[in-house]
């Protein structure tokens, strides 16, 4: 992005705790990750001094999951000192960690578990998913919009027939592989917040597999992903 963009100045990437287990041992589990993204801008905010308006939080993969539920944190504390940021930039996002699609015909699960990198067994996904839960039960997982903002099962906090799952969200742009095997989640979740009226633009390369844009191999399509994000991102500062 800093090769690409001719307005993007400054990253700050955030070292959140990582979740350990099931084969070592138990360690910080949701929220803490959350909790430390959340400490992490409000110091960009209430200590640097940056505009909530000129940041724009960005996320892949598991960071992506994060990336969401910061500022759903944002939006829903509703605290005066933290106000929501300019943007949002995500790559693959592990949008559904109940995996509420899984069993679906035809779903990306199945159809792109031989071609995708990220494709691990069931009981591996279980293990992982646990491992970040924590105790939390897992048929939270579910249900939580913090968790699985992309769920099947997923309800707006206050409910209702007009009730919003992604009230506030700053623009979007997400980027999403075709071979990948969380494809229809993400899809899922653009669709959800296109319905809420977030401005979202995405990015889906067909041929694409799990976090791509990180991979320097990965090309046509990460140099082609990351031109296209950079002009989204120089756009919203003109």
């Amino acid at each position: 992005m800093l090769k690409y963009s001719t307005s993007l100045s400054r990253v700050l990437s955030v070292d959140y705790r990582l979740t350990s287990g099931p084969y070592l041992e138990p360690e910080n589990p949701f929220p803490a990750a959350l909790i430390d993204a959340i400490a992490a801008y409000k110091y960009l905010t209430c200590e640097v001094g940056f505009l909530p308006q000129n940041i724009t939080i960005g996320g892949d993969s598991a960071g992506g999951n994060i990336a969401f539920a910061l500022i759903r944190y944002i939006i829903e504390s509703r605290l005066p000192h933290l106000q929501p940021p300019g943007g949002l930039i995500t790559s693959s996002p592990l949008a559904d960690i109940s995996f509420s699609r899984e069993d679906s015909v035809g779903s990306s699960h199945s159809l792109n578990s031989e071609s995708d990198i990220f494709a691990p067994p069931r009981s591996l996904s279980v293990r992982i998913i646990g491992a970040y839960i924590g105790d939390i039960d897992p048929e939270e997982t579910r249900y939580n919009r913090y968790l699985s903002p992309a769920s099947k099962f997923v309800v707006p906090a206050n409910g209702g027939e007009d009730a919003k799952l992604f009230p506030g969200f700053p623009r979007s742009y997400i980027m999403g592989g075709g071979a990948e095997s969380i494809f229809d989640d993400i899809v899922a979740l653009a669709e959800k917040m296109k319905d809420d009226g977030v401005d979202v633009t995405t990015d889906f390369p067909p041929d694409a597999v799990h976090g791509y844009p990180m991979f320097g191999w990965h090309e046509p399509e990460r140099t082609e992903s990351l031109i296209k994000c950079a002009a989204w991102f120089d756009e919203c500062r003109v």
